[in-house]
């Protein structure tokens, strides 16, 4: 009682103490029945060859450009929509702040990507709105540097010859820099 009168009546001699409140609440859930997938969410599989990464930053990079910039790889992966129809475990992609939910960050590692693909990406840009890393972390602010390209191997760089330029330095590395850059391709802030 004493400590809670103590800390109100410095926020009372406090010019501006604070400006606003958030309160939230969520309520408990409901035991759900057992169900079952639909499958829609089931890993496509390329004609062809499909193109190896070795490093995830980078090969999200290509999925924003491919599916979300240009809508050539399909389907268009909505977190919602695939936590509504996981079954293996209740997801809610609202709990998600600061780690990527594993199930999407499995279904992305694993996702294949044909290499006819390849020639379109011509144009990397990075933004912490990306639509590609609200669906990995949907509440994330963009702020931290998890999705940073801190290595970027030269054959995973070698299977795009029409990228010509990568707008978003501080995501990259000094060593990715570099290797872009002797690659003859822009990197732009």
């Amino acid at each position: 009682s004493a400590g809670r009168e103590k800390v109100a009546g410095l926020l009372r001699s406090s010019l501006a103490p604070f400006r606003d409140v958030e309160i939230s609440r969520k309520p408990p859930r409901k035991a759900q029945v057992a169900k079952a997938s639909s499958d829609k969410w089931k890993l496509p599989q390329p004609v062809g060859e499909h193109l190896v990464f070795e490093h995830l930053p980078f090969k999200l990079a290509v999925v924003q450009e491919l599916m979300y910039g240009q809508g050539l790889l399909r389907p268009e992966f909505d977190v919602h929509d695939f936590a509504r129809d996981h079954a293996a475990r209740e997801i809610d992609p609202d709990d998600y702040y600061h780690e990527m939910i594993p199930e999407v960050k499995a279904w992305f590692a694993a996702l294949p990507i044909a290499k006819s693909l390849a020639a379109h990406v011509q144009r990397l840009y990075f933004d912490g709105g990306n639509d590609i890393y609200l669906q990995l972390i949907p509440q994330w602010d963009g702020e931290d540097e998890q999705f940073n390209i801190t290595a970027l191997s030269l054959q995973e760089l070698a299977q795009f010859p029409m990228l010509r330029e990568v707008v978003g330095t501080h995501w990259l590395s000094e060593a990715a820099q570099q290797l872009l850059r002797e690659r003859g391709i822009a990197v732009l802030d």
